[in-house]
């Protein structure tokens, strides 16, 4: 099976064993429950049965109904109510090869089906899981060692990219470009280029060509997850994306499955918290920034642009404007959270001398029509920094708006 992507599920309509006609609408009746059960899931999708050709009540050739409806795997429901004591039989089919994967036999009594119906769902559910990850995980394992040399070239990229400059980002693409070329089922490579094309127009203010690379970055970070949906680097490489197209839930659902797939890595959790900052999450990205920085108290520099923006979100302005003073040659949009914190707080001198110092830079490095306006620039800031959480934006903006008014006040 050549298709990448979540495994599909489909869940054949329940086969019902009794004695009285009156309990068909039981089986139907769980069917739906575990439809909806399984749906809620994030490492599979749900697909329905064939419409026709696969009746419950006849013998079914599993490989035959995934190459119908393209289904990677079945689930075989069998309620049986011919004696006292009803017997759920649950099966997990792999349509590959028509072969069972995982079998249980559930006790089920009529009159407890409603109140546990539920937890019958949510057991089945968890040991779908648990099965179908595993062979998910053996299927996106390589049958072959990956490519030396595009790895090598992935990983001196990914150093490279983590520099923030224009230089560097236009290395790391052409080592990212290359280590597709070489081994194109590389995901870290699709989810590094992913990154650096999201977020060029925040390293080059005024860049042009924004819309396109952001729509290439787009395809490549989805070819990343479906490439290897269980490395954490894709899912940040994916929230972002999210973002960037203003899609708060679906940004929040990878930047939270990122994190439980690897707690422990400060880099996973330092892009996590700034996503989840942006998202509004402003107590919770404070803790994991925290928890990056004890795992990392040596940090790179990129750290401070992400602790400075999860700062500002929670609204603590002097310990921003103390991260932002920590690397004053920094990027060209971290100066900006000074800026605006600045002017928050109130001290309109070093916010007017502040604003001056983010319009010289800004107007140095402006790849645009010639000589922007105040408003241009400030515009640029706001549509480069994916902020999906209003109040946020809206204070960002704000400070910026204070802070210029500040400085002409104190020219």
């Amino acid at each position: 099976m050549t298709r990448s992507g979540p495994p599909r599920i489909t869940i054949r309509p329940p086969l019902t064993r009794h004695t009285d006609s009156s309990k068909d609408y039981l089986g139907e009746g769980f069917a739906f429950l575990a439809k909806s059960c399984l749906s809620k899931f994030r490492c599979w999708i749900v697909i329905p049965w064939p419409s026709s050709g696969f009746e419950s009540a006849a013998a079914v050739d599993f490989t035959a109904v995934g190459a119908a409806i393209d289904a990677d795997f079945a689930v075989d429901c069998v309620l049986d109510w011919r004696t006292g004591t009803g017997k759920l039989f649950v099966t997990l089919i792999d349509c590959r090869d028509g072969s069972e994967v995982w079998s249980h036999l559930f006790p089920v009594a009529e009159h407890e089906l409603q109140e546990i119906s539920s937890s019958v769902a949510g057991a089945v559910a968890a040991n779908l899981a648990s099965q179908v990850n595993h062979i998910t995980l053996l299927r996106h394992a390589r049958s072959t060692p990956g490519n030396p040399v595009a790895y090598d070239l992935w990983l001196k990229g990914h150093q490279l990219s983590r520099l923030w400059s224009a230089e560097a980002d236009a290395e790391a693409e052409a080592m990212f470009l290359r280590a597709i070329e070489l081994d194109p089922g590389l995901a870290g490579s699709h989810a590094s280029l992913a990154q650096v094309l999201s977020t060029r127009s925040m390293v080059r203010p005024g860049y042009p060509n924004r819309k396109a690379d952001c729509a290439a970055a787009f395809k490549h970070a989805r070819e990343a997850i479906a490439l290897d949906p269980y490395d954490p680097r894709c899912h940040i490489s994916m929230a972002w994306n999210w973002a960037i197209a203003r899609s708060p839930e679906r940004a929040n659902s990878h930047f939270r499955l990122a994190v439980d797939m690897n707690p422990n890595d400060a880099e996973t959790l330092i892009a996590a918290a700034s996503g989840l900052g942006f998202l509004g999450h402003a107590a919770e990205a404070r803790d994991l920034a925290l928890q990056a920085v004890r795992l990392n108290p040596i940090y790179p520099e990129y750290y401070t642009a992400y602790l400075a923006g999860i700062q500002f979100m929670a609204g603590d302005h002097d310990a921003t404007i103390a991260t932002v003073e920590k690397c004053p040659d920094g990027f060209p949009d971290l100066g900006v959270w000074a800026v605006a914190s600045f002017a928050h707080l109130g001290r309109a001198d070093e916010a007017g001398a502040a604003y001056r110092t983010f319009h010289r830079i800004a107007t140095q490095m402006w790849e645009g029509e010639a000589n922007p306006d105040e408003d241009t620039l400030e515009a640029w800031v706001v549509d480069s920094l994916p902020i999906c959480w209003p109040e946020g934006r809206l204070s960002l903006q704000r400070g910026l708006r204070r802070a210029r008014d500040m400085a002409a006040a104190h020219a």
